[in-house]
């Protein structure tokens, strides 16, 4: 402890006091007996201890009280959860059911306790590269990103032909942006993986914000070929379009990720990119002929006729719950991306494509405002993982509706905050209602969710087989 000095034996004494603290609690993590084990943090190097008084300041940082009230939830939402937490118990070398238990963890935002289980996996089984790619996965969410770099790499040297350390490593160096580090992880992985469409949408990103628009176009072509519904990728693929002048081109991707009006709109910021004043009048005046009450267009007319050098909004359709891999283009200084899905201003979502649909809005008005504000209240609940409180809502109102669009509307947005409640069965039963009114405005993504569950599903399956 010499080292150290006195100073230095107070933090020691101050962190393991720390960390005491928070294993006491049972919920927050299965401790291993195996004799043979030892702690990840025994070591005295600088290096060492600096990630472990790290450590344990986040997680005494965070709101334990409410995180453990979370954590009830889940576990009442998901009895099979309670399961796996007998099994890891009685099992202190098993690394699947942490593994399962840690990525639900992760999944649901807690995630002090997905770390401990990680660390415990480590501990247990120092050469799996589980440990190190879900550390890290927690580090790049915790905005940590030297330390969430250093275990994705250490994974990857566990695993080099890992697609999701590859992905992950790409991603963190994104937040960081060295864009250099960033796509040569992705084309990694696309090496490995050819036909994992949002690995092509990140490499595409990455050309696109470095200025390389031919290889942007080549990849982010790719990767709505391989899958059409990845917004993010249609948007940055009409952005790349426009900047080499396929403007009919541009406009269709603009329109798939977005819609008409805002298609146009996205169009006239181009436009607006290249001082084309003109042609970018002609297309905010285009989409406020489709709706004139659309105030992002008639803001940017008003600003292009101006003759103002700097574009003003580029619309990105919102997500509630995503895990897709694409990345949405970084904005400059002067733009102002209407759904403000950005961190660090990038923003990378998980592996497999899961895009969310802006709700159409109610037809309503007069008496029924009060319906109205209701629908936009349960759908900002659903956003922020209110699921609970959004389903509540949302079967009052189908109680108010008998029309079969807004009945159908409804019943989506239902399937979704089951979805996020982890009731497969009645989310799909609810996706399917809306798949039998045929032409619903949200068949489509009822659609995709039933496709989802059923995968997921199968992953389940051959979990348990495995």
């Amino acid at each position: 402890m010499k080292r150290f000095g006195i100073a230095g034996m107070l933090i020691m004494a101050l962190v393991f006091g720390l960390l005491s603290g928070c294993k006491k609690r049972k919920s927050v993590a299965i401790t291993p007996r195996a004799p043979a084990a030892t702690t990840p943090y025994q070591s005295a190097d600088p290096a060492d201890l600096s990630e472990y008084i790290r450590t344990v300041l986040k997680i005494s940082q965070e709101n334990t009280v409410a995180s453990e009230e979370k954590l009830a939830e889940l576990l009442k939402a998901k009895p099979q959860l309670v399961a796996l937490i007998q099994v890891a118990g009685a099992n202190a070398r098993d690394i699947q059911s942490r593994t399962l238990l840690a990525e639900a963890y992760f999944k649901a935002g807690l995630h002090r306790h997905a770390f401990q289980l990680y660390q415990e996996i480590k501990t247990i089984a120092p050469q799996d590269p589980i440990a190190d790619l879900g550390l890290a996965k927690i580090w790049n969410e915790w905005g940590d990103y030297a330390l969430a770099s250093q275990h994705a790499e250490a994974a990857l040297r566990l695993a080099p032909d890992s697609v999701k350390g590859l992905e992950l490593l790409g991603k963190i160096k994104l937040q960081t942006n060295d864009l250099d580090g960033a796509i040569s992880s992705f084309l990694s992985a696309i090496q490995l993986a050819p036909d994992n469409g949002s690995l092509y949408a990140n490499a595409g990103y990455v050309y696109l914000a470095r200025g390389d628009f031919q290889p942007a176009r080549y990849y982010l072509e790719r990767a709505v070929n391989l899958e059409p519904f990845l917004p993010e990728a249609q948007n940055n693929l009409g952005i790349t379009l426009g900047h080499l002048g396929d403007y009919p081109n541009a406009l269709r991707a603009f329109t798939i990720a977005n819609g008409r009006v805002a298609g146009l709109n996205n169009l006239g910021v181009v436009y607006m990119e290249q001082r084309q004043w003109a042609d970018a009048c002609k297309a905010f005046r285009q989409a406020l002929a489709i709706d004139p009450t659309y105030q992002k267009a008639r803001k940017n007319l008003i600003e292009a006729e101006k003759r103002i050098p700097s574009p003003t909004v580029i619309e990105l359709k919102p997500f509630s719950e995503t895990s897709s891999g694409i990345v949405h283009l970084k904005p400059s200084t002067s733009q102002t991306i209407a759904s403000g899905q950005f961190k660090q201003g990038v923003q990378v979502i998980g592996e497999k494509v899961e895009t969310r649909a802006k709700p159409k809005p109610l037809a309503l008005s007069g008496s029924t405002n009060r319906v109205s504000i209701a629908f936009h209240d349960a759908v900002a609940r659903l956003k922020n993982r209110r699921y609970a409180e959004a389903l509540e809502m949302f079967n009052w109102l189908l109680r108010q509706y008998s029309e079969p669009e807004t009945v159908s509307v409804c019943q989506y947005w239902i399937g979704e905050c089951y979805w996020g409640l982890g009731d497969k069965a009645k989310a799909r039963l609810a996706f399917s209602r809306v798949v039998a009114y045929g032409n619903a405005t949200k068949r489509r993504d009822a659609l995709l969710m039933l496709k989802r569950i059923a995968n997921a599903e199968r992953l389940v399956t051959k979990t348990a087989k495995g």
